[in-house]
């Protein structure tokens, strides 16, 4: 009897930590402000000719998130994406090489909150956005999401993958343009749109890199862009 009982805990426990192990497998990781601000590349300068849309500017703001103002110069193709991460192929890849293999997804939450300085609810132009990671250690991709000042003015994007480590990472937001022909016109200014858009953690996922890890992560964003600007 005492012989069953044992070998009865030891399966037991064996499942208990098989459980374990697949828990951890089904995790979500997301980005703190800290690591939204030490993305740093643009990875649509290397389309040619070079998309347009640029970040004008960045703001870490009291609360959670980190606010991006976007200018996309016009309405097409050339003009109509940004994607801006963290990549050990461009910009200083802070974020690269960092261990996920414990993760299935990665995710953020986007809020839009103006278009050329107007938040009214009655503006429809459609954005896209996404949170953006390697699949694998060779690819990479985002779940789209449509963001409207009309609503919804606010999603989570979750992107599955099956990196092992972080190659590219960060989120993308652009304007559909094939959406639109002479018979629906598309809504966005040909000469050009300023966006604010607010990017954070998303709800309930886990934060990676660790806090003390990404603070030696933004001394090295700091001093990268004190050389650019010498």
């Amino acid at each position: 009897m005492r012989r069953r009982n044992i070998t009865e805990i030891i399966i037991m426990l064996g499942f208990f930590i098989l459980y374990q192990s697949l828990s951890l497998y089904a995790e979500t990781f997301t980005l703190s402000d800290q690591a939204l601000m030490a993305l740093d590349w643009d990875a649509d300068t290397w389309f040619d000719p070079a998309h347009t849309a640029v970040i004008t500017d960045v703001r870490n703001v009291a609360g959670p998130g980190v606010e991006f103002d976007i200018y996309y110069p016009g309405n097409q193709a050339e003009d109509a994406s940004m994607m801006w991460l963290s990549s050990k192929w461009g910009g200083n890849g802070s974020l690269a090489d960092i261990d996920i293999h414990n993760y299935e997804a990665f995710a953020l939450q986007f809020t839009i909150l103006s278009i050329d300085g107007s938040s009214s609810s009655a503006i429809t132009n459609p954005l896209i956005v996404g949170a953006a990671i390697n699949l694998t250690d060779t690819s990479h991709a985002f779940k789209p999401e449509i963001l409207r000042l009309s609503g919804p003015v606010s999603e989570t994007s979750t992107t599955t993958s099956d990196a092992a480590l972080i190659e590219t990472i960060g989120f993308t937001a652009y304007i559909p343009y094939w959406w639109y022909d002479d018979n629906n016109p598309n809504p966005w200014n040909p000469d050009g749109s300023d966006i604010t858009l607010l990017v954070q953690a998303a709800d309930g996922a886990v934060v990676i890199p660790e806090p003390a890890t990404i603070n030696i992560l933004g001394l090295g964003v700091l001093f990268l862009l004190r050389k650019r600007k010498k």
